[in-house]
């Protein structure tokens, strides 16, 4: 079994989790450039703030072109 898969499922039962979701624990914390030449990285944090606010108003699961959409929203909350 190759590491990764071993640090997934040692992740999943650590935190508790099924098998999905793990890929989120692992990129939050991530630094991730938008490009070879800027200096900005994605903020995986507001990203899933946002897509957990709408997932509220909305009171359903969304999509995941729906997650994308509005997790790069400004103002999720109006």
């Amino acid at each position: 079994m190759a590491p990764y898969s071993l640090l997934v499922i040692w992740l999943q039962k650590a935190l508790g989790m099924q098998q999905y979701h793990v890929a989120s624990v692992l990129c939050q914390q991530a630094k991730v450039a938008m490009s070879h030449s800027e200096s900005k990285y994605i903020h995986y944090d507001l990203l899933e703030k946002n897509i957990n606010i709408v997932r509220k108003r909305l009171n359903r699961p969304l999509t995941l072109s729906e997650k994308i959409m509005y997790g790069h929203l400004d103002d999720p909350a109006s």
